[in-house]
């Protein structure tokens, strides 16, 4: 049985809100994989792009840090320089389900011929659910079809 809605915990940060900050938060809180830490949209996009700069990947969705799930927020007032924290939350979404993937008959996978990196047909790297789903069907359906193209995430060829 789900919880009523709650209103996250919010703490204060005085400076920008990073990757590593998060896990610090996550360690100095205490924080369980049955909690979640809640970001203004601003502040999650940048550390979307701090992630991929540092690991040079995107991050999967829902992402979970030391099994904390970081959401953006949905209905939740979270203020800049400010993060949610809400404990014990079994409404939020952790898992990506098999099942929410729809794939159609024929469909093609494209994958850099270079890197093996997963891209759309014109060879732009794919992110965030476009991957996932992408990788779910080479993994899961045994006669999933698969392309090389050039893809602009090795714009030398193999060089």
């Amino acid at each position: 049985m789900r919880t009523a809605e709650r209103k996250p915990e919010l703490k204060y940060i005085s400076g920008k809100i990073t990757y590593r900050l998060l896990r610090d938060i996550i360690l100095d809180e205490r924080l369980t994989n049955e909690d979640t830490i809640i970001l203004n949209p601003s502040c999650f996009d940048d550390v979307i792009l701090e992630y991929r700069d540092t690991y040079g990947e995107s991050m999967t969705f829902p992402h979970l840090l030391l099994g904390v799930l970081i959401r953006e927020k949905d209905d939740e007032r979270i203020p800049i320089r400010r993060i949610g924290i809400l404990r014990n939350d079994d409404i939020s979404d952790r898992n990506i389900e098999i099942n929410t993937f729809n794939y159609y008959d024929g469909e093609i996978v494209y994958r850099c011929g270079w890197c093996g990196s997963i891209v759309d047909k014109n060879g732009i790297v794919l992110n965030g659910y476009d991957r996932e789903r992408s990788i779910n069907y080479i993994q899961n359906y045994k006669n999933s079809i698969v392309h090389n193209v050039p893809g602009n995430c090795c714009p030398n060829g193999h060089d």
